[in-house]
């Protein structure tokens, strides 16, 4: 689905691709592999099972690193698994953020 913004910029809907998201992708992925070696989550299928989320998106995700996860997961990092939303975004930081 193709949108016109106001500047004439024509958006791709779920085609993102820019270096920004792709860091932010794998930031994400690095960090869900973190909290699976930390005992935090159980492995990605079981994080997915548990906050209602679809598993193939993100096995699909992981495995093309063309998408960046919604700000819903992102923030589910944050504030349930202690993840550095700064981190996260900008990679700047620690992963774990301070207590």
């Amino acid at each position: 689905m193709q949108t016109k913004m106001e500047n004439k910029e024509v958006v791709t809907e779920g085609a993102r691709s820019k270096p920004y998201d792709i860091q932010v992708n794998e930031r994400f992925f690095i960090a869900m592999d973190r909290l699976e070696q930390l005992g935090k989550i159980k492995n990605m299928f079981n994080f997915c099972a548990v906050h209602d989320l679809t598993y193939s998106n993100y096995h699909r995700m992981m495995k093309h690193n063309t998408r960046t996860p919604s700000f819903y997961v992102l923030n589910l990092l944050a504030e349930k698994y202690g993840v550095s939303a700064e981190w996260l975004l900008t990679g700047k930081g620690e992963w774990l953020a301070k207590k």
